[in-house]
């Protein structure tokens, strides 16, 4: 009787420590989970983080120069071995959510001062980081984190390469993979009169044109094109009645590339 009563016991113990995977096997938890993990948490049978504890990664995205923190870039986790669907290009109106894929595991906005903290990120093995605010999106892979169930802060020091928008979709130095292609980076594309710009110190208009604000925040100076081109960043000379029926029309107008004085005016498309 003492002998079948502590089989069962033993039974029962091993029932506890064992839960079905959804694919016809099982997932135990071990004699003892690693330190600080522990046994039920947060789910049953699994080692895991006490309540209230998770492990998580923090850092602070920047614009692609690496300089400038941006406020309320969406920072994710994308499912193991999804692929993220390719940003569709065109005049849209999507909502800010309807461009995310990958069926992230994790999630988290960047505030005023581009700083996130994101929780639940996998522990003990490399995973993929995505960066997107609107149409610009870059892909990373982020080393196995080596703090369980605390945060592990990225640290870097301006300007970064890490955690920071893409300069080009046409440059294998910006990828962050080791193979370049649209669901890893992304850009918006913008059309853009040649022209002058008026500078802060109230000094008269200067050479300093429109597009330079757009080389000053990190674009590589080869997304930007005659309108017939690849790069991200069309450049026109015309006036803004012919840039206007040349978007609508979708030609490329002829001209030169030499800018006159007008004011720059852009568009993002």
């Amino acid at each position: 009787m003492r002998k079948d009563h502590l089989q069962q016991r033993q039974w029962r113990a091993a029932v506890l420590r064992t839960v079905g995977d959804g694919c016809g096997g099982t997932l135990n938890c071990p004699a003892t989970c690693a330190s600080p993990a522990v046994c039920g948490s947060p789910l049953a049978h699994l080692c895991g983080c006490a309540p209230g504890t998770t492990t998580s990664i923090s850092g602070t995205v920047y614009d692609p120069a690496g300089n400038n923190p941006l406020y309320n870039v969406i920072v994710y986790v994308p499912s193991q071995g999804e692929v993220l669907d390719a940003i569709p290009v065109g005049v849209t109106c999507p909502t800010c959510d309807q461009l995310v894929s990958g069926k992230p595991i994790a999630a988290a906005l960047t505030d005023a001062t581009g700083h996130f903290v994101l929780n639940n990120v996998p522990f003990g093995t490399s995973f993929s980081l995505v960066m997107q605010l609107g149409r610009w999106r870059r892909q990373v892979t982020i080393p196995a984190v080596t703090n369980q169930c605390a945060d592990n802060p990225i640290v870097e020091t301006p300007p970064v390469s890490l955690l920071r928008l893409p300069r080009s979709v046409n440059s294998t130095t910006d990828q962050g993979q080791s193979t370049i292609t649209s669901q890893y980076l992304s850009m918006p594309k913008f059309a853009i009169a040649a022209g002058h710009a008026q500078n802060t110190s109230n000094n008269p208009i200067t050479d300093e044109r429109l597009q330079c604000l757009l080389r000053r925040i990190g674009v590589d100076a080869s997304e930007f094109t005659l309108p017939g081109g690849a790069g991200s960043v069309k450049l026109y000379n015309q006036l803004e009645g012919a840039l206007t029926r040349a978007i609508r029309s979708q030609e490329a107008p002829r001209h030169s590339l030499m800018p006159r004085r007008i004011s720059g005016t852009a568009r993002i498309i």
